[in-house]
């Protein structure tokens, strides 16, 4: 039934259920860089609804779903009626759970003039409608009487529609914002390594086209701290803090990650595995060409020209560079798979001492070749591989290659490391104090620690991608030295970030099979999450010791479906994969996990970056 009171129509509902109806917008558009190209793995995600996320393609697009409800605020009358008002667009809507003799609505202006009142008589039980004037982008407030109780609520314009609040939710200060600042109703952040994160306000969730350019970090905003000779390193028990530079200067925004991730990345080359051979542009120009049956890249530095080729089998946009063993996707996925054997670091270190000498060319060479094939994929962008889709894995020693690989290779997506003990992701430092110096160790074999490393094979399989002579001040005798370390694996995992890393370890309780030092691989994890949450991309990041087991042999059976949400999530784009594990159960460890703050982090852990 439509009710006419004087100008303005007042329509009766027979239910409330358009008070608390939700409904769902969708917030798309491009990233791109100042050059106009297409910017990939992009985190865009919003200010006020934080739970909304998505990482771009590779044409630098993304699409949001946003869930919005109808503002609405409850208020108590008197005689235990109740009154619920809401507002969508222009239409405001209440309801009643009983009559009044007369009702008034009225605008004002924050300065108390008038704009317009309008006396709605006796209404009834029920849910009723009125149309709201045309106002400006801006503040105001709206005064209803029912009856002789007042109730003032303040109305925010955008220019489009109007947010109602409570009286008490908008600080009288923010009357004066501007009209510009109450149009916005949210902001979309962005942010990659090595480009400024930026802001970019909206007036509506329901926004398609939004165009969002990203400004590169240059080489100048990137200073390295100074790092001095072996002889110069102070001692630190503690984990070191990933969020500082050696000098003691921290970052506090998102932007300065890239800067620390390659002090980080020199520190590892400088004091364990030896130096990282070029292959950044412009130095080293990568030409690439992708067919079904592999990948060619045609390397050019200083005059100097190589060609290195990469056989791949199978088909499919993912690209799985596999160490060997490790957990790789399903028959649900199509991929090509990028084998790398034995002799594999020794062939591509080849071709790099051709380049660039032997000196550079030692350890890291199978990171720097996974870095030249990431760079053919991008210069071929119509081979068929997404450059969004490159993962590694490996089991046992293959993991440790893994994971250095993916710690220095920018251009890997996903790291799935299964297993790699000592100096894969296992820190040193924990194996040195619960062996040697707390003497707390309770297996009966040695975990993969530094002690044995210069002179017992089975123990050298710690680090087969240490560079002997570079580490041979923190090895064997000299084991020690641990701690004068400026880094651990902690910040090695955390190299990966903002990257995925998904690290699954056998349990290494009291008395079980404790050669890799899982308890290492889990200190490491609990000490690398706080900077993907840092970095705002807390799911990129899972760590699971939860199982024990045969070694790798049933890690498929043990630890596949946790690998599979992170196969969802980065190639099938499932944002409700379950990728934020961090399952570390206390009788799979030989310290309490409750212990572990204390003994190894002096930092804060609940950093937050701009």
């Amino acid at each position: 039934m439509i009710k006419t009171r004087g100008l303005v129509g007042a329509l009766l509902f027979a239910g409330y259920s358009l008070l608390s109806a939700q409904t769902s917008d969708t917030l798309s558009g491009t990233v791109k860089d100042s050059d106009g190209n297409a910017v990939s793995g992009a985190v865009v995600s919003l200010k006020v609804k934080t739970t909304v996320k998505d990482t771009t393609d590779a044409q630098g697009t993304f699409s949001m779903v946003v869930s919005t409800t109808r503002s609405n605020v409850p208020y108590s009358l008197s005689k235990g009626d109740k009154l619920q008002v809401g507002i969508q667009g222009r239409q405001l809507q209440f309801s009643m759970t009983s009559g009044c003799q007369n009702a008034t609505i009225a605008l004002f202006r924050t300065n108390g003039s008038l704009i317009s009142s309008v006396n709605m008589g006796h209404l009834n039980a029920g849910v009723y409608k009125h149309t709201i004037p045309e106002l400006s982008a801006g503040f105001y407030v709206m005064q209803m009487v029912i009856d002789n109780q007042k109730i003032r609520l303040n109305l925010v314009s955008n220019g489009k529609g109007y947010i109602l609040k409570d009286e008490q939710s908008i600080a009288e200060s923010s009357v004066v914002t501007t009209a510009a600042a109450a149009a916005s109703v949210d902001t979309i952040v962005t942010s990659k390594s090595g480009f400024a994160t930026i802001n970019t306000p909206i007036d509506a969730y329901n926004k398609k086209g939004v165009a969002i350019v990203l400004t590169k970090e240059t080489v100048a905003d990137c200073k390295l701290s100074v790092l001095p000779e072996t002889s110069g390193l102070k001692e630190n028990k503690k984990l070191p803090n990933p969020f500082a530079f050696y000098d003691g200067r921290k970052i506090t925004k998102k932007s300065e990650w890239p800067c620390l991730r390659k002090e980080f990345l020199a520190m590892a080359s400088k004091y364990f595995y030896g130096p990282m051979p070029p292959f950044e542009a412009p130095d080293v120009k990568v030409e690439g060409t992708v067919s079904a049956s592999g990948i060619t890249a045609k390397i050019t530095y200083n005059g100097k020209t190589e060609t290195m080729n990469f056989s791949t089998s199978g088909s499919g946009d993912i690209l799985l560079i596999s160490m060997g063993s490790g957990l790789a996707p399903g028959s649900s996925y199509k991929y090509r798979t990028l084998s790398v054997n034995t002799s594999t670091p020794n062939s591509w270190g080849g071709v790099c001492t051709k380049l660039f000498g032997k000196a550079p060319c030692g350890e890291l060479a199978i990171a720097w070749g996974c870095n030249i094939v990431c760079r053919a994929i991008a210069s071929d962008p119509d081979g068929g591989i997404d450059t969004n889709k490159i993962m590694t894995t490996g089991c046992s020693n293959t993991a440790k290659a893994a994971f250095i690989s993916a710690a220095y290779c920018e251009g890997i997506k996903l790291a799935v490391v299964v297993e790699s003990g000592g100096w894969g992701d296992a820190s040193p430092r924990v194996a040195q104090y619960l062996k040697r110096d707390a003497k707390i160790w309770q297996c009966g074999d040695d975990p993969q620690g530094l002690w044995k490393l210069d002179t017992d094979a089975s123990q050298f399989l710690a680090a087969p991608y240490m560079d002997q002579k570079t580490a041979s001040w923190v090895i064997g005798n000299n084991s020690g030295n641990v701690y004068k370390l400026p880094f651990d694996t902690h910040i090695l995992m955390a190299c990966i970030a903002p990257r995925y890393f998904c690290g699954l370890t056998n349990g290494n309780g009291p008395n079980s099979w404790c050669h890799l030092n899982g308890t290492g691989s889990a200190v490491a994890a609990y000490a690398a999450e706080p900077v993907f949450n840092a970095l705002g991309v807390p799911d990129h990041f899972g760590f699971d010791i939860s199982k024990t087991y045969m070694h790798c042999m049933e890690a498929q059976k043990n630890y596949g479906a946790v690998a599979e949400e992170f196969f969802k999530r980065v190639f099938k784009g499932d944002k409700t994969a379950k990728t934020d594990v961090l399952n570390i159960p206390k009788g799979n460890v030989q310290l309490d996990p409750a212990k572990w703050k204390e003994t190894w982090i002096d930092w804060d852990m609940n950093v937050t970056l701009e």
